[in-house]
């Protein structure tokens, strides 16, 4: 099958028997700024965004290692262009701290220009 990026979606069932699926994916420099669906057919809503890039993981960790690490998750959580992107610095910069400290910078990205920035940063102050 092929699928056009962002504009087609397709529904996966489990299979009745092992099944091997084989995504092949362009690799241009828009790639990885873009994210991937789970939708809600039956809601018709988007349910997750599970697109998470090698270098947001890296960041998550860098915040735990050095102060350089949450220096740049700071200032990607402030001007990222990309609002997964920031979200994300968000999130790894609450997960170094604790109490009210966690609560404070996640409030801060409440603030963001961005709906999906907030609304992840209200789901993480959930948790």
């Amino acid at each position: 099958m092929l699928y056009r990026a962002h504009r087609d979606i397709h529904s996966q069932l489990p299979p009745d028997s092992l099944s091997i699926s084989l995504n092949i994916m362009d690799e241009g420099e828009h790639v990885p700024w873009r994210d991937q669906y789970i939708v809600d057919l039956e809601a018709g809503t988007i349910a997750k965004r599970p697109t998470l890039t090698s270098g947001e993981m890296l960041l998550r960790c860098a915040v735990h290692l050095t102060d350089n690490g949450r220096d740049v998750a700071e200032q990607f959580a402030k001007s990222h262009p990309v609002p997964r992107v920031r979200a994300n610095a968000i999130g790894a910069l609450a997960a170094v701290e604790e109490g009210a400290g966690r609560a404070a910078v996640l409030e801060r990205g409440m603030r963001d220009g961005d709906a999906r920035v907030r609304d992840d940063c209200a789901r993480w102050l959930t948790f």
